[in-house]
């Protein structure tokens, strides 16, 4: 349970029913396997927010005050109707029924954590399908917009323009220089991006050419140097080129080519932030949920 009342915090609600059942700081610690300092510590704080003693410590042994009695009525009651509200919540989460249609980029290779995604949602929604559909850019935007899919999962920057949208950061993932592992580079020891200066890079089309081109030329300027940009026109185009040695290509970290044996890649340093939108007169709570399962499953790839 999260409680907010002022800076009380239900932590300190929890130690504080605690004492009040054991009448003891010890056996509180003991029950909660926690120190008898940090105990008395947050009952101290919680006095003093409410502004009223809770424990009467006069003696060796400790009772309650009468508003600490109040306390322990008003809390005790809070937690009860909590667990029940909660509980019929549930209910309602698994009678719910429907379908999730859910799209993201192409050329992304997402099984390293999608089924454990999927299977915590169940738990909460055990009626509710999920189904993937993939799409370049344009196609991810045009689906949203014209509600040929619920939500979509893409890289900030393609998702930017869509208006009317609720947005939710699901994690970062790192960017890297995608090439082929025949590449004369492939081998080098200590290969860096500066390394790739004089190849032709391999950018995805937009709404317009010169926005792609222009994003490549973002991540490349850290480096030093201003790359050749090719624009193509989709994902399989990309890496067909890259894959015949003609060039290389910004991509990410989710890419399917990265881990094929016919590709090698290497990081430079900067990230993509994920998002997952959704149109805000979709009010289907499951959206939420499944955004949540999203962030907490990816919480470790934070670490790449």
């Amino acid at each position: 349970m999260i409680v907010r009342l002022g800076q009380m915090n239900d932590l300190q609600i929890k130690y504080f029913l605690s004492v009040a059942r054991n009448l003891s700081f010890t056996k509180t610690a003991e029950e909660l396997s926690v120190s008898q300092p940090a105990v008395s510590r947050h009952v101290s704080a919680m006095e003093k927010e409410l502004g009223v003693a809770l424990f009467d410590r006069t003696n060796k042994s400790i009772f309650l005050t009468e508003a600490g009695k109040l306390y322990y009525e008003f809390f005790s009651d809070l937690q009860v109707r909590y667990r029940l509200i909660r509980e019929r919540a549930q209910d309602l989460n698994r009678q719910r029924s429907g379908r999730i249609r859910l799209g993201c980029l192409e050329g992304w290779d997402i099984s390293g954590f999608f089924p454990a995604i999927l299977e915590k949602f169940k738990q909460d929604y055990p009626n509710v399908e999920i189904l993937l559909e993939c799409f370049g850019t344009r196609g991810l935007v045009q689906a949203l917009k014209n509600d040929s899919i619920d939500a979509a999962m893409s890289i900030d920057v393609t998702l930017a323009d869509i208006e009317y949208t609720h947005v939710e950061e699901l994690t970062s993932i790192p960017r890297i220089i995608l090439f082929s592992s025949k590449h004369k580079l492939a081998k080098k020891v200590d290969l860096c991006p500066k390394d790739f200066e004089n190849e032709l890079f391999f950018a995805l089309s937009s709404e317009e050419a010169t926005y792609a081109a222009n994003l490549v030329r973002e991540y490349m300027r850290p480096f030093g140097f201003e790359p050749r940009i090719q624009v193509v026109r989709n994902i399989e185009s990309m890496n067909a080129c890259v894959h015949n040695g003609m060039g290389v290509a910004v991509t990410d970290w989710w890419s399917t080519a990265k881990g094929m044996s016919d590709f090698g890649f290497i990081p430079i340093g900067s990230r993509h932030p994920i998002v997952m939108v959704w149109k805000e007169k979709n009010d289907n709570p499951a959206l939420s949920v499944l955004a949540n399962e999203f962030k907490f499953i990816l919480a470790d790839q934070l670490d790449m």
